[in-house]
């Protein structure tokens, strides 16, 4: 067997194995949405009602001290209206220009109490 009819023995092994082969089908991984319709979880860290230019009331949200998001679905401001600080919320978004918008708000949990401050009725000041 000389080099010629070596090289034509591999092509053919090659062609015959490309031939059984089925590529697979291309198939491009979907791009997370930005807005989405699962709960997430988050503590409150900020909450203010507002109104935009507009006249339309708003409310901005901070979520765990770095995430900030708005709303401006006034049914789901009033029915949550207010949130304190350190309550534990579950959440659902859409997206909306370069950001979120929160579309659905519930509370979850307890808020955590603060600590008293000042005296008690029965305690003598002195």
């Amino acid at each position: 067997m000389n080099k010629q009819e070596i090289i034509d023995t591999l092509k053919a092994i090659i062609a015959a194995a490309e031939a059984t082969a089925s590529p697979a089908p291309f198939a491009p991984q979907p791009e997370p949405a930005v807005g989405s319709s699962t709960w997430k979880k988050g503590i409150v860290s900020y909450w203010k009602v507002g109104e935009t230019k507009s006249g339309k009331r708003s409310v901005r949200i901070g979520f765990d001290g770095d995430l900030y998001l708005s709303s401006f679905d006034e049914k789901l401001i009033l029915k949550n209206d207010p949130v304190s600080k350190g309550q534990e919320v579950e959440y659902q978004t859409r997206a909306w220009k370069d950001t979120e918008l929160v579309v659905e708000l519930r509370k979850v949990g307890i808020v955590p109490s603060r600590p008293k401050v000042g005296i008690d009725e029965d305690e003598i000041p002195f």
